[in-house]
Parts: structure tokens; C-alpha cells; sequence
């Protein structure tokens, strides 16, 4: 039967050594921020956008998924899903268009998660500026979905968040 090291062997080794409780908590930090994946994304079955926040399966290099994605989500799913019909969009109601301020807003997003210590969020936001408000979209929803555990850690008021991913996909086309 094998031992925990003794306290002297294990003062010798790092920290993390032998502690399978440790490790996990190091693989939950080594996980990589997700890459947005616009023509990926499924659609609503009521408003017919897409469903903000689809992400690239599989390997960043070759493009291709680790994991077969064989299981379909229900109707109700992707309503749920959905930032117009489901949780993200409930309570609120789309402002008028301002491109501008909703790229100023999503660039502010990216500097909160650089001061709170996200620098990969906020790379992956900064980059979906870039590509346009589709791309703003599917990022916003990421960190909306899978972001940093606190938002108030990094200084993002969930509220505004969620009001400006509104604001964004209400613009996006319905696809029939």
C-alpha cells in the first residue's frame, strides 16, 4: 500500500506534489479561454438569431473537434440559450443602436478583466472588437457564460453585461 510522502519528504518536493485535490485546482486554472465561434452557433427557435457564445471545438492549431458533438439541445434549450427569449435578455429592452458605445463598452469589459488579472479575457474580447459586432457578440456571451468565476472580482457589473449583449444580438439577423 503506498503512503502519503511524510512531511519531511513532502517539505523537500513542491507544494502541489502529491495532492490530488491541488492538482485539480491547478488544471481549473490552466484551462484556456474559449474562441469564439460565429458560424458555428445554433439558432434560436424563436426569434431565429443565432445563439451568442458558440465556441470553436477542438484543437486551436488544426481546427479540428476533440469531442463528437452528436447530442442535439431541445427547443426549449436554446430558447434558454438565446440573449433575446432566454435568461440574459429577461427583464430588459434593447436600446437604440450605437455601435460605437457598444464597442467603447466591450473595450471597457476587456480593461476590467486586464485589471482583475484576466489578460487572456481580455485579449479575446479585444480581438472580437476587432472582427466586428457579431464577433463583440459571441465574446460578451462567453464571458457573460464562462468568464472569470466573480465577475465583481474583475469589475464588471453583470447588469450592464447582460444589457449590452441585448443590445448587440437584437441587431443581429434573423436567420428563417
Amino acid at each position: 500500500m503506498t503512503a502519503w510522502p511524510s512531511s519531511a519528504a513532502a517539505s523537500a518536493e513542491p507544494e502541489m506534489a502529491g495532492n490530488p485535490l491541488s492538482s485539480l485546482w491547478l488544471w481549473l486554472g490552466a484551462t484556456r479561454v474559449p474562441e469564439p465561434w460565429p458560424e458555428g452557433a445554433l439558432s434560436c427557435p424563436t426569434c431565429h438569431r443565432a445563439i451568442a457564445g458558440s465556441i470553436r471545438p477542438g484543437n486551436r492549431r488544426t481546427r479540428s473537434p476533440s469531442v463528437p458533438h452528436s447530442l442535439r439541445s431541445s427547443d426549449a434549450e436554446l430558447v434558454e440559450l438565446c440573449v433575446v427569449d432566454g435568461e440574459i435578455g429577461r427583464g430588459l429592452e434593447p436600446r437604440p443602436s450605437d455601435p460605437p458605445a457598444e464597442r467603447a463598452s466591450a473595450l471597457a469589459f476587456a480593461d476590467a478583466c486586464d485589471r482583475g488579472g484576466e489578460p487572456d479575457w481580455a485579449s479575446m474580447i479585444r480581438a472580437a472588437v476587432e472582427e466586428g459586432d457579431v464577433h463583440t457578440g459571441h465574446a460578451l456571451a462567453l464571458l457573460y457564460r464562462r468568464g472569470p468565476w466573480s465577475a465583481d472580482a474583475v469589475g464588471i457589473d453583470p447588469v450592464e453585461l447582460r444589457q449590452i449583449l441585448v443590445d448587440i444580438v437584437c441587431q443581429w439577423p434573423a436567420e428563417p
